[in-house]
C-alpha cells in the first residue's frame, strides 16, 4: 500500500514521507482505446477503491495503482458516480478515473478528443462498471485547456442525460465525513471510546503522538459496495520510524464483523496476520499489516515492516458501538 499526501493530488509525484496511507484496495483492470489497441497515447489503467485510514471518514477513496488516489473532491453526476481527473508534469500526462452505472457503457472525453469503453469488473459490486486512462504527452489541467469530463454514453453512442431525481441519495455515494475529537492522551485513551487503540507495554522507544476517534456512529448505507467507517487512528514513533494504527468497521452494520478487507493476505509465517501484496503483486510484504479483532479490523502501516509488526503485536482495540439512530445516508 502508498503513502499518500493528505489533501487531493494535483500533480503526482511519487509519494515521500509518512503522512496519510490507504488500505484494502479493490483493482479493476480497465482498457481505454477503443479495441484496447487504438491511440498510443492512451493506455491501460487499473483503478482502485481504497477506504481512508484516518479517523472520521466512511465509504472509499478513489484512484490509479501507483499513481495516487483522491480521497476528497471527486465528482458525482449520475450516472456517473465518481470522477476525478489528475495532472503530472514529469512525465507529462492526464489521469482521469471514473465508475459508473451498468447504463454506462462508453464514456466521451471531449477535451481529449477521444471515446472510452467501461468495463464490468470481479472486484467492483454487481451492476457498476469502472473507467481509468491515462494520456501521455499532455497535461489537460496545467495547460488550463477545458477541464476534462466524462459524458456518458449509452450502447448506441448517446449522451445519457441526467435524470430529474439524481440528486437523491443513491446506493453508489463514494465518501463521507465523520465528526472526531483529538484525544489529549492518544497512548492512554479513555475508556468507553467506540472505537479505542491501547498499548499493552509502554517501552521506551515507543511514543504515541497524535489520536483521533469519531465522536457518533451511524449506519451507512449509500456506499459503492461494503465500505468501511474508520473510527479511531493514532500515531505512533518506534524506534525512530513512523507509523500509523486505525480501526475499520463495517459502515453498513458497525460493531457486526466486517467483511475481508480487499486484496489482503495472509502474512507468511505469522497466523492470523495480513499484509497487502508488495508494489510487484503477487509480494510477500506490502506497507500494512493488520489482523482481525472483535467488530473490525486493527491496522498498522509504515515503511519498516519489523517495526510494523511489532506494533501490531502490541496493540489492542476495541469497539464499543451505542445504540444508534435510523441508517444515515450521505450527502456528498
Amino acid at each position: 500500500m502508498r503513502w499518500m499526501p493528505e489533501r487531493v493530488m494535483t500533480h503526482i509525484p511519487r509519494p515521500i514521507g509518512v503522512c496519510v496511507f490507504l488500505i484494502g484496495a479493490v483493482i479493476l483492470t480497465v482498457c481505454v482505446a477503443a479495441g484496447c489497441g487504438g491511440d498510443p497515447a492512451v493506455s491501460f489503467s487499473e483503478v482502485e477503491l481504497l477506504p481512508e485510514v484516518n479517523a472520521g471518514w466512511a465509504g472509499w477513496c478513489i484512484g490509479l495503482v501507483g499513481r495516487g488516489a483522491v480521497c476528497y473532491g471527486a465528482r458525482r453526476h449520475p450516472p456517473v458516480l465518481a470522477e476525478t481527473w489528475l495532472g503530472s508534469g514529469e512525465p507529462r500526462e492526464t489521469i482521469g478515473v471514473g465508475i459508473a452505472t451498468k447504463d454506462v457503457a462508453r464514456v466521451e472525453i471531449r477535451a481529449a478528443g477521444i471515446s472510452v469503453p467501461t468495463r464490468a469488473e470481479g472486484g467492483l459490486p454487481a451492476g457498476l462498471r469502472a473507467v481509468g486512462i491515462r494520456i501521455r504527452g499532455t497535461d489537460v489541467l496545467a495547460e488550463g485547456r477545458l477541464e476534462p469530463y466524462f459524458a456518458p454514453l449509452d450502447r448506441g453512442g448517446a449522451i445519457i442525460r441526467r435524470s430529474a431525481d439524481s440528486s437523491r441519495p443513491s446506493e453508489a455515494e463514494l465518501l463521507a465525513p465523520i465528526p472526531t475529537r483529538s484525544l489529549r492522551d492518544p497512548g492512554r485513551p479513555p475508556r468507553g471510546e467506540i472505537c479505542a487503540i491501547i498499548m499493552r507495554h509502554h517501552p521506551h522507544d515507543l511514543s504515541a503522538i497524535t489520536g483521533s476517534v469519531i465522536s457518533d456512529v451511524h449506519r451507512y448505507t449509500g456506499f459503492i459496495g461494503d465500505g468501511f467507517i474508520t473510527c479511531a487512528s493514532t500515531s505512533y514513533r518506534l524506534g525512530g520510524w513512523s507509523l500509523l494504527a486505525s480501526v475499520l468497521i463495517s459502515a453498513a452494520q458497525p460493531g457486526a464483523t466486517p467483511v475481508s478487507l480487499p486484496t489482503m493476505i495472509p502474512l507468511r509465517g505469522h497466523p492470523d496476520r495480513f499484509t497487502t501484496p508488495g508494489p510487484d503483486r503477487p509480494g510477500p510484504e506490502g506497507e500494512l499489516f493488520a489482523r482481525r479483532i472483535h467488530g473490525g479490523w486493527l491496522l498498522v502501516g509504515g515503511s519498516n515492516a519489523s517495526k510494523r509488526l511489532a506494533l501490531l503485536d502490541d496493540l489492542v482495540a476495541e469497539v464499543k458501538i451505542p445504540k444508534m439512530t435510523e441508517p444515515n445516508y450521505p450527502t456528498l
